[in-house]
């Protein structure tokens, strides 16, 4: 299997001094069970929660606090590649190269339902933030799906021609943004399922999209990934072009919250942060492994790492 690097970009963490970040070295859990490497990880919207899949085909949900396992999910037949929980954390949907889509409930770790998604794996999924009941999926054929919280499929966005790797919605959930693999980006009118905005904004490689507080538009992309900003408004560029970067870079996990990016390295078990105003490193450790997923919590104190051996490491961050 090829091996992974892993972005993080942080939104809302505004207690952190870019400069003064402080990494503390003891790692709040280590969280063992899965039997091959992390593919997918992500937080409740609580932050007690955090789910990770594998190539061991399963899903376990954990407890941040104890580190205690509390369920295993056991359903699909391939590689777990992207989850996602719904705003209020009852549901967990998980996407597959099995090319399904599995809605699960949290409390129970019950299935609640599965379908084929336009017979393609299954590499990106979002939920809107507010109580909009839709769920969008990317695929490896470019399409974008809309389905309602029972999966039921709402609407085809038709428009890339590659695997989508990015997704997401933005603040008010009545936009959709996204990205794929020949590096265009996509911004969706979600009412009338029509782009807003296209661009080839990178030779290949679309990997990440996401919104800042502010609704703009953040992409990450490129052989060697550099971060474009948008006015989501308009789909004119923001600021200069941050990077490029390591040409290590070839991960396909970036997270967004607050202009500090957290970079994993291809055979090395080092983590870089970056600052996104000025594409300067401010920090560097040594990880557990290598790392093949990184996310962090949704207040932005903790950075789960997933590595290729099938474990998590929860690391507490702090701003001095």
């Amino acid at each position: 299997m090829k091996q992974i690097l892993a972005i993080a970009l942080l939104v809302n963490w505004d207690s952190c001094i870019y400069s003064q970040l402080d990494l503390k070295q003891e790692d709040l859990q280590v969280l063992v069970g899965h039997t091959h490497c992390i593919t997918a990880l992500c937080f409740s919207p609580d932050g007690k929660m955090i789910a990770s899949g594998s190539v061991d085909k399963t899903i376990r949900l954990w407890d941040v606090e104890t580190g205690r396992c509390k369920a295993i999910l056991e359903g699909h037949i391939g590689n777990v590649f992207t989850l996602a929980f719904s705003r209020d954390g009852k549901t967990l949907y998980s996407g597959s190269l099995d090319m399904t889509l599995k809605s699960w409930e949290t409390s129970s770790g019950k299935m609640t339902a599965s379908i084929f998604v336009d017979n393609s794996p299954v590499y990106r999924i979002s939920c809107p933030t507010n109580d909009n009941d839709v769920v969008a999926v990317g695929c490896e054929n470019g399409t974008v799906v809309l389905l309602t919280d029972g999966l039921r499929c709402k609407r085809f966005l038709n428009g890339h021609t590659d695997a989508v790797y990015g997704l997401c919605f933005n603040n008010d959930s009545k936009l959709l943004a996204s990205s794929c693999l020949n590096g265009t980006v996509i911004l969706w009118d979600i009412g009338s399922g029509k782009p807003k905005l296209k661009n080839k904004a990178f030779d290949c490689l679309g990997l990440y999209v996401g919104f800042s507080n502010d609704n703009e538009l953040i992409s990450v992309g490129g052989i060697n990934p550099s971060v474009l900003r948008w006015d989501s408004k308009t789909g004119e560029p923001k600021g200069p072009q941050l990077g490029p970067w390591d040409p290590r870079f070839m991960g396909r996990c970036v997270d967004m919250k607050n202009g500090v990016i957290a970079v994993a390295y291809k055979d090395t078990v080092w983590i870089d942060f970056f600052d996104i105003r000025t594409g300067k490193r401010v920090k560097e450790y040594a990880g557990n492994g290598v790392s093949y997923r990184l996310r962090f919590s949704p207040n932005g104190k903790i950075l789960a790492e997933g590595d290729r051996d099938g474990n998590i490491t929860l690391r507490k961050l702090e701003g001095k």
